[in-house]
């Protein structure tokens, strides 16, 4: 019987010291034992390294300056030694049985293996759970679906032969990786709440961000522009990258940018005017903003 493969999962972290230790303490706890748990410090000035304390002897512990999310990663992934690759964010948690759960799906065959996962506030409440979506390629090239969330696993081999994650993008590297790894290898979903995304003061889907990053996604998707319509339609793909882009700028309180943006993706695909996922789309970042407040007020 062949040992079960090496999984090594790097932890990103930035001024987040207050979550890391239930995040590293989710993969110590793993059922699946052969796990390499790799801490990446990107600069950090509060007091992480009294809280690594303890963990010195079961994770391995690197430090750069502040690079951001990718640069961390690629770095963590490059001082790794397993075969699949994974990443949590610090202020995540995988559940018990994540990873072995995830490995007796996993195969050559397949390139990234994923789950459902549960949305928890800062106390750990669950909010709600999110199916994550089976495959398809027309669903992430037109439809612009980042399939794999918190859990997700992959082959280090493609890490190696993509070249990691692109430092220059801050709101979409994941998803830029995932496109330049979809089009040559198949996606698997387990259909198994396996994992917790942390919905809280500092994550993307709450804070307020510059007016630069909404607009990663319609870049992305011009440079991508001949592999999408290998797979689907550009205009809609286009169109929804407006839409993704307006929701973000009206997350962060720029709503006539926001309002531009739309007026943009109409133009692109009136079609989407009719359509009620445009407005779930658009609506669902501030609802989740409206709902974490409500949840904050009840938990105080």
């Amino acid at each position: 019987m062949e040992p079960a493969p090496l999984v090594s999962i790097v932890i990103p972290i930035y001024n987040q010291s207050h979550f890391v230790c239930g995040a590293i303490d989710s993969l110590l706890a793993q059922s699946y034992k052969n796990i390499e748990i790799i801490v990446v410090d990107d600069g950090s000035t509060d007091d992480l390294y009294d809280k690594l304390d303890n963990y010195k002897s079961e994770v391995k512990i690197f430090s750069q300056k502040n690079m951001g999310q990718s640069a961390a990663l690629n770095k963590g992934w490059s001082e790794s030694t397993g075969a699949v690759l994974g990443y949590l964010s610090a202020d995540d948690v995988l559940y018990a049985n994540c990873i072995e759960t995830l490995m007796e799906s996993f195969s050559d065959k397949v390139a990234v293996v994923y789950c459902d996962y549960d949305l928890i506030d800062a106390s750990e409440t669950v909010i709600r759970r999110v199916k994550s979506g089976d495959f398809s390629l027309v669903g992430m090239y037109q439809n612009l679906i980042c399939y794999p969330g918190v859990g997700a696993l992959f082959w280090a081999s493609d890490f190696k032969f993509l070249g990691g994650w692109k430092t220059d993008l801050v709101f979409t590297p994941d998803f830029d990786f995932w496109l330049r790894l979809g089009s040559s290898k198949n996606f698997l979903r387990v259909p198994k709440v396996l994992g917790a995304f942390r919905v809280h003061e500092g994550s993307g889907s709450i804070v307020v961000i510059s007016a630069e990053k909404p607009n990663e996604i319609i870049l992305l998707v011009e440079s991508y522009a001949e592999l999408i319509k290998s797979y689907g339609n550009l205009d809609v793909a286009r169109s929804i990258a407006q839409l993704r882009a307006a929701r973000s700028h009206w997350q962060s309180g720029r709503f006539v940018v926001g309002c531009y943006h739309i007026f943009s993706a109409f133009l692109m695909r009136p079609s989407h005017f009719f359509d009620g996922s445009t407005y779930r789309l658009l609506f669902g970042g501030l609802t989740r903003r409206f709902l974490y407040r409500v949840l904050k007020l009840i938990n105080k």
